[in-house]
């Protein structure tokens, strides 16, 4: 089998960190395509590796056949059935089911974490304070990092052991931002911030984001004035769909897809729901509320929802929105 991974930018993409560690630290073979995001290379990715549409995307080939595979635990557990050998999750029952969890908790979860503390290899903060749902995200980490190795640990630097597995591949991009943004640690979780930080297949994809040339403004900060939000709003959208009644078998079809797509995209799109007739409760619709530069990037995100070309969509509407009352809260 031959392997192509594919990564956005290794300075700032978290998700691509996870792909990099499951292949390099398994000491799995692998060609390298790096395509910067929010760019025409990201755009030409896309429409080469129908359906994927997110980094990392892993190519695999057997010679007849290629196939895409762009969801990391996907990656994870394509490797795993391809190479059982190559240890990437641990070998009892027990710690493996717990590894797994702990991968799925971080691959679905913490949002404001993600958010508030966005991957940045180039820079190091000292007076970050997180909001209260980021400190909860924060807490929530380093609760599965003491139960994980208080159980399965054994004195070993990693989650499980003295062996890296794919639980640490999944939380070392969570790994990377305790060091940028400077969150205090107790002694233990210090040392496995250091162990992951200092795991050779780490090291080279940090150096390479350093090295790059390529530049997201939207992770980059003033060390000084630097607060819990991660930059000023240009402006903010609201996104109203209509559904059509015809398609709407389409909606529960594509409903992980879409909610994976919102997950993917939480740095933009802020809050998302459904619409229902307020007399029957049927379903009507939806609404997002994003943050972007300009119009265009919300029209780009419409199109690359999932639900769009099913043809649930009937109609859309995007407006823009200015949010003045807030939490019983005069905003300006």
């Amino acid at each position: 089998m031959k392997y192509t991974l594919i990564l956005g930018n290794q300075a700032y993409s978290s998700w691509s960190l996870r792909g990099w560690l499951l292949l390099r630290a398994s000491g799995i073979e692998f060609d390298l395509e790096v395509v910067p995001l929010r760019t025409g290379a990201f755009d030409r990715f896309v429409a080469g590796n129908h359906p994927a549409r997110t980094v990392p995307t892993l190519v695999a080939s057997d010679g007849e056949r290629t196939q895409p595979i762009w969801d990391s635990l996907a990656i994870a557990e394509f490797l795993h059935e391809h190479h059982p050998r190559a240890g990437l999750w641990p070998e009892s029952a027990a710690a493996r089911a717990a590894a797994r969890c702990l991968a799925a908790e971080m691959h679905s979860s913490f949002g404001a974490l993600r958010s508030e503390l966005p991957m940045n290899v180039h820079r190091e903060y000292r007076n970050f304070n997180p909001g209260t749902a980021a400190q909860a995200d924060i807490d929530r980490v380093l609760t599965l990092w003491n139960w994980a190795r208080e159980r399965w640990g054994g004195g070993g630097p990693y989650l499980f052991g003295a062996r890296f597995c794919a639980a640490d591949a999944f939380y070392a991009p969570v790994v990377s931002r305790f060091r940028t943004y400077g969150v205090a640690l107790d002694d233990a979780a210090r040392r496995y911030v250091d162990a992951l930080l200092e795991h050779p297949a780490t090291v080279e994809f940090i150096e390479a984001g350093k090295a790059e040339t390529w530049i997201m403004p939207e992770n980059e900060f003033d060390d000084l004035n630097y607060s819990i939000q991660p930059r000023e709003a240009t402006m903010k959208y609201a996104v109203m769909f209509e559904d059509n009644d015809d398609f709407a078998h389409k909606r529960q079809e594509f409903m992980a897809d879409h909610l994976r797509f919102l997950q993917d995209n939480a740095d933009r799109i802020e809050s998302a729901g459904p619409l229902k007739n307020a007399r029957s409760g049927d379903p009507a619709g939806g609404i997002w509320i994003v943050e972007a530069d300009d119009v265009a990037v919300v029209e780009a995100l419409i199109e690359a929802d999932p639900f769009w070309p099913t043809g649930l969509r009937k109609s859309v509407r995007v407006l823009a929105w200015t949010q003045v009352f807030a939490d019983g809260k005069k905003l300006i």
